[in-house]
């Protein structure tokens, strides 16, 4: 990359929208650009201000239950009004728990629909993955010096999921480890990423895409693919059992 398209990506990269390519090389840039790295600490600057400084309007107190009031059925708002406090608080305590544990590491963070979104971008744009093989000796030592971690790479061919490669991707502000598989015309991405602790596995239909998210020898995976539910638990199966 050169100044003139590192200038319209720095905002972008500030918010956290840009892929893990482009990541990169923008990052590799500004290292040695003192324009482009004065121009995206002004940046970070700038929104640091923002956020500290632009004024914050409270919203009046009984906002809540005039929108509660006006939304509910006739009966419900017959209800006493102790009812409908316990009633929020409860969903309260109940939304702070979900975000604990969904919290709780990098990848489980980003929800779904983030990953989601980062294998269909991978898909639309065909770049499926930054090092092309099927050698797992070449796709394995790829990833060093870019990442922190080392991920177990397997090549599942006799299986039915043969390896195509691998790729980056950012997300969260993380660097993650992604293996692409192939099973038939079907592209399956399995993000990588280290994690303190183990979830337990969860399974997730989204728009068509079947998701797969376990954690196992502290790391945490997602397997994501249009591949029908079955075929995705037989690779997620064979996943498992190579994996420290």
């Amino acid at each position: 990359m050169d100044c003139n398209q590192v200038r319209p990506l720095l905002s972008a990269y500030v918010d956290g929208e840009l892929d893990a390519r482009s990541c990169l090389e923008l990052e590799g840039h500004v290292e040695s650009c003192n324009g482009c790295r004065g121009a995206l600490e002004a940046i970070r600057q700038t929104k640091r201000l923002v956020s500290q400084s632009a004024p914050y309007f409270r919203s009046p107190s009984d906002l809540s239950n005039r929108i509660q009031a006006s939304i509910a059925p006739p009966a419900q708002r017959r209800l006493p009004q102790v009812v409908k406090v316990v009633s929020m608080a409860a969903s309260i305590v109940l939304a702070v728990g979900i975000g604990w544990i969904l919290g709780r590491n990098s990848l489980v963070r980003t929800e779904g629909s983030t990953l989601l979104a980062s294998h269909v971008r991978a898909m639309m744009s065909d770049h499926l993955t930054d090092v092309l093989s099927s050698d797992r000796h070449t796709v394995k030592p790829w990833f060093n010096g870019k990442i922190d971690f080392s991920p177990t790479v397997n090549d599942f061919t006799q299986a039915g999921f043969p390896l195509i490669g691998g790729r980056l991707e950012y997300l969260e502000g993380n660097r993650v480890a992604v293996l692409v598989y192939k099973r038939a015309k079907h592209v399956i991405d399995l993000y990588v990423a280290p994690l303190a602790g183990g979830l337990p596995t969860s399974n997730l239909t989204e728009r068509g895409f079947n998701e797969v998210h376990w954690a196992s020898g502290g790391f945490e995976y997602w397997a994501i693919s249009d591949v029908n539910q079955q075929d995705l638990n037989q690779f997620v199966e064979l996943v498992r059992k190579n994996s420290p």
